[in-house]
């Protein structure tokens, strides 16, 4: 019989990070082999022990660069503060509203996305959700 996999408890054994823990952690240096700050180029990544972090996916018809574009052309004449701001917000609502294929909603796509996920489970970082 096989053994089930290993699935770490949801409940963590170290103190969640929070702003106020995240600034005294970035003058930290990272003991080896962790990274501390470092970039691939295009966004800023922190390697610590005992760091949580989040990531979030999704595909690119979910929302596409142009309708982010029309958004751009429409609120061209208000502040740049307040055309993020903006953007951000119809951004969340265009998300939350499902456009594009959902792959995710195809059982094979769901099940090969999670085996994906899981695959390094354990070894290389613990995944909490």
């Amino acid at each position: 019989m096989t053994p089930p996999p290993y699935r770490p408890s949801l409940a963590p054994n170290f103190p969640l990070s929070s702003r106020e823990t995240s600034r005294v952690v970035t003058s930290v240096k990272s003991p080896e082999p962790h990274l501390g700050w470092y970039s691939r180029g295009y966004l800023p990544h922190w390697d610590h022990p005992g760091m949580i972090q989040s990531l979030n996916f999704r595909l690119a018809d979910s929302l596409p660069a142009s309708v982010v574009e029309r958004w751009k052309v429409e609120l061209a004449r208000q502040p740049e503060t307040e055309t993020a701001r903006e953007i951000h917000w119809r951004a969340e609502k265009y998300l939350d509203a499902g456009h594009g294929k959902c792959w995710l909603q195809r059982t094979d796509i769901a099940r090969l996305t999670e085996n994906a996920l899981l695959y390094f489970d354990g070894q290389r970082y613990r995944l909490l959700a």
